[in-house]
């Protein structure tokens, strides 16, 4: 259903060949789209409402269709078509569908307003090229896996090196402790050598009966 506002307004400023289209509609995996010319698809039309339906698939489509307006006397049928995909025959149509004459609002229009239904019927669908849309898809997805999978192992790369850069500076850091605790070792034990009984600066007292304790 198509409901086009103020159309007994457009039908006077629309010029022959200028178009109001509706949004594209699927009907089972072929894709349509209705055009309809206020004043004509062609200047020899100019005084009539033109309708055609338009194949929006990318492969061959062979339909019948009907256009009505909605609750008036208005009926017109396209026999059977084969809807090429690409070119002028895949557009087919009611050239002079109703006249001017007729879209006024004691007449066809409601308030203004067209009401056209528009019924399709597809009767052959190309599978060939829905066959080379699927190939394509699968082919479009192995594309962005490999790229997502080639992100990744960069992001992998990168970690493995920072891993690799931390474990180094862990290393030189543990490195270097050990160096302290030796040299601190080191020196406890010439002062323990040297002052048997005390440190010099440092005192250690026994957590429990609180006396300054000795070495060992």
């Amino acid at each position: 259903m198509l409901y086009i506002d103020n159309f007994d307004k457009k039908i006077k400023t629309f010029p022959p060949g200028r178009e109001i289209y509706s949004k594209c509609f699927k009907i089972g995996r072929s894709s349509f789209q209705v055009l309809i010319y206020p004043s004509g698809e062609h200047s020899n039309d100019s005084d009539y409402v033109s309708v055609c339906l338009r194949n929006r698939s990318r492969g061959e489509v062979k339909a019948k269709s009907k256009f009505t307006v909605l609750n008036k006397d208005i009926e017109k049928s396209l026999s059977e078509q084969i809807f090429q995909s690409e070119g002028y025959d895949n557009t087919w149509g009611v050239e002079q569908f109703i006249p001017h004459t007729r879209c006024t609002r004691n007449d066809l229009l409601s308030n203004g307003v067209l009401a056209l239904q528009v019924a399709v019927e597809v009767l052959e669908e190309d599978d060939t090229d829905n066959a080379d849309l699927t190939a394509k898809d699968a082919g479009q997805k192995l594309q962005s896996l490999e790229k997502t999978v080639h992100i990744q192992t960069g992001q992998i790369h990168r970690l493995q090196e920072y891993i690799e850069g931390m474990e180094s500076q862990n290393k030189s850091h543990t490195n270097e402790l050990k160096t302290m605790i030796r040299h601190l070792s080191l020196s406890f034990m010439r002062s323990s050598s040297t002052h048997p009984h005390s440190l010099p600066g440092i005192t250690i007292e026994c957590p429990v009966c609180l006396e300054v304790a000795g070495p060992p």
